[in-house]
């Protein structure tokens, strides 16, 4: 494949991408917003009201209650993808400002998820150890800076290609890492493109975001709200990519 292939399959594939979230936004406000941001607004409310925890230390900043707002995150989090990717493959729409509860399929999301994120640690290891002797040896800011960006390019492109488990999961489908791999092989090069963009756009807009209203709390919110839109992106990368290369979709 031509580089000139490579950039017009891999255009075509984030255009359907960002079609995908902003011609759904009012669904994927329903869909996912109130579940993502429920941890932090129980955390926001609970600073609000000072309510002591064991030894007097305030709720938010005990460790074990930190533990339960985590492992909440997690399942609505899940709950939420489910609900995304369900949308997206099978028309499904939600109740009110969740999606429809499907318990099985979010419990074994949230186990290939560890799963992918135990592999993306492995992986980035490896690398971190590989690429230790290179920067030990130059020193170089630069390096260190072009080395961080290859990790993070790398590890979004290896987590597409296994990440395609996590739709399965949510459609109540078996499907292994290797399965993924493989299906994933034909379009290798072309999940670069939107890889790329995705991380390039939303780095420089939360840099904007921040640049001009700091720390405020408009400044916090608008941050959130670039980073949710990021999360919703690489979920409809990993659908879009499911949906070609597992159900035959086109992307017309």
């Amino acid at each position: 494949m031509c580089s000139s292939d490579l950039m017009d399959d891999g255009y075509k594939m984030l255009q359907h991408v960002v079609r995908q979230v902003f011609g759904n936004l009012g669904q994927a406000v329903r869909l996912t917003l109130f579940l993502t941001a429920a941890p932090m607004l129980l955390l926001v409310w609970l600073s609000a009201q000072t309510v002591p925890g064991p030894d007097g230390m305030p709720m938010p900043e005990y460790p074990g209650f930190i533990f339960l707002v985590s492992i909440l995150n997690l399942i609505l989090s899940a709950w939420a993808a489910v609900g995304w990717h369900r949308f997206v493959l099978r028309e499904e729409y939600g109740a009110g400002i969740v999606p429809q509860w499907h318990g099985q399929n979010v419990k074994s999301y949230i186990g290939r998820l560890i799963i992918l994120v135990l592999v993306m640690i492995l992986i980035v290891l490896a690398i971190g150890i590989a690429s230790g002797a290179l920067i030990l040896a130059t020193q170089s800011v630069l390096v260190i800076w072009f080395v961080a960006i290859g990790i993070a390019m790398g590890i979004s492109w290896v987590a597409v290609r296994i990440g395609l488990i996590l739709p399965a999961a949510a459609l109540g489908e078996k499907m292994r890492i290797a399965e993924s791999w493989q299906a994933t092989k034909p379009v290798s090069t072309d999940i670069l493109v939107p890889i790329v963009i995705i991380a390039i756009s939303i780095t420089v807009l939360s840099g904007a975001v921040e640049a001009i209203f700091g720390s405020t709390l408009v400044g916090l919110v608008l941050v959130a709200g670039v980073y949710w839109i990021q999360i919703l992106l690489n979920l409809s990368l990993m659908t879009t990519v499911y949906g070609m290369q597992i159900e035959g979709r086109s992307l017309s």
